[in-house]
């Protein structure tokens, strides 16, 4: 799965790649320790997590291949032009998940201070 020195990376499945996200975003695992255990660079995990937040499942579907004849001299059109409907409600979900983490550790900080106010 991984360009280790020398060897030819191979091309991971659109469905592989959604696995790999989508288990690092339940697990909450780091990105070197994907990159462990799937055997695939660390930057590319990163990558595809980044913009599957931001693009969706368009953001892992393969883009290499060569262009058709008949667009050649055109611009091809991206997958990751979305609806910005979608972009927001990716926007959306993400500061939603921030907002989760600051209030937990608020909580956290709030029940440890009442703690130390317990000892004194």
């Amino acid at each position: 799965m991984a360009n280790i020195k020398g060897n030819k990376s191979i091309i991971l499945s659109t469905q592989e790649k959604e696995i790999i996200v989508k288990e690092h975003f339940e697990k909450e695992m780091t990105f070197s320790q994907f990159s462990k255990k799937y055997n695939v660079s660390y930057s590319a995990i990163r990558k595809w997590c980044l913009d599957y937040e931001i693009y969706g499942l368009s953001a892992l579907e393969s883009q290499t291949g060569k262009m058709n004849v008949k667009q050649k001299g055109k611009a091809k059109p991206s997958s990751r032009s979305l609806d910005p409907k979608d972009r927001e409600i990716a926007m959306l979900k993400k500061q939603l998940k921030q907002a989760n983490m600051e209030r937990d550790i608020w909580k956290k900080f709030d029940e440890l201070m009442r703690e130390s106010q317990k000892k004194k």
